[in-house]
């Protein structure tokens, strides 16, 4: 997998705002590496999410105070976005970086507002390649009354097999079913060595420490089915899984790849929208208040469980009855 590394100089969050319809206006909110060793951050190779009152999170792969990257904060605010990120975690505080590093994909949000994400490398594992920064994490930071955990839980830690043969460097972000379970891919791993497609089972206390691999990448000769997994999956509403291999299929450059039969347990629309289905309740009612519920629908999508927002607006399409058009004011 190709990674950007960790001395790229400029990078900034931003905005597009409204303007001349045929010359959009670029607004720069962040700058990393303002402080010194970049103590707030720098290189973020995900994107963003917002909560419900449109503050901001995300991952820097390096900087920090420790240079093993950062979970961070923009806080909206009356005028707008703090000018400077609040760093909720910073990573390789542990020895051997066993609470993670090197965080690259898009976090996830849960209805109660705790984040996921996962690190490329460190861990209680050691990890091919890795040496003693392990194999990659998936994590949890818990929101508490005030504000976000300091530290981050870790849930898994890859490479715990012989081989690797839970996976190793997980990629991309999170998706996540209606019941909690976790599902992600990691670039390398698996049965032969070249990825993995796994799930992390929501329990009754917490969730399971160890994956359970779902697919390992390169079955077949010439790993026609593709090898080294690189970005987020998505779900359809049956729970089937898709994705890309960076390598790998037919012409050896790549493939899209369908999983069925996983067990992603996709949320019913009925369980999420109000009213029976129709225009008279999707147009300016039901689904125009979902929206404005969570600020949009980026947080809708994760506060609701649905594993991206192609599928929730495929819901809310299936809800107002194939209509095609959305009420105008979702924001």
């Amino acid at each position: 997998m190709k990674l950007r590394i960790c001395w790229v100089l400029a990078i900034v969050a931003f905005a597009l705002v409204p303007g001349h319809p045929r010359a959009a206006n670029l607004t720069a909110l962040v700058s990393f590496c303002a402080l010194a060793n970049c103590a707030d951050g720098m290189t973020p190779q995900g994107g963003v999410i917002a909560d419900a009152h449109g503050n901001l999170f995300g991952t820097t792969g390096c900087g920090g105070a420790h240079n093993g990257g950062t979970v961070f904060e923009i806080r909206k605010t009356r005028r707008g976005y703090a000018s400077t990120p609040t760093i909720l975690v910073s990573f390789c505080a542990l020895p051997n970086c066993a609470d993670g590093k090197l965080p690259i994909g898009d976090l996830l949000a849960d209805a109660d507002g705790n984040l996921f994400g996962a690190t490329f490398a460190g861990g209680g594992q050691g990890g091919v390649n890795n040496g003693a920064n392990g194999g990659g994490t998936v994590f949890e930071i818990t929101k508490t009354a005030t504000s976000y955990a300091g530290t981050p839980t870790i849930l898994v830690s890859f490479c715990a097999l012989a081989n690797c043969a839970d996976g190793l460097n997980p990629v991309g972000g999170l998706i996540a079913d209606a019941h909690g379970n976790l599902f992600g891919a990691t670039d390398v791993g698996g049965t032969h060595g070249w990825g993995t497609v796994f799930e992390i089972t929501k329990t009754a206390t917490g969730y399971a420490s160890t994956p359970t691999i779902l697919v390992s990448f390169c079955a077949v000769a010439n790993c026609a089915d593709g090898l080294t997994p690189g970005a987020a999956l998505i779900a359809d509403a049956e729970g089937n899984l898709f994705g890309t291999t960076f390598n790998g299929g037919a012409n050896s450059e790549g493939v899209v790849f369908e999983i069925t039969d996983t067990g992603f347990v996709a949320r019913p629309v009925q369980a999420v929208f109000a009213g029976p289905p129709g225009k008279s309740n999707c147009f300016g009612n039901s689904v125009a208040t979902l929206a404005r519920q969570h600020g949009g629908l980026n947080a809708a999508t994760a506060a609701l469980g649905f594993s991206s927002v192609n599928v929730l607006e495929g819901a809310i399409m299936t809800y107002c009855e194939g209509s095609d058009q959305v009420d105008s004011s979702l924001p």
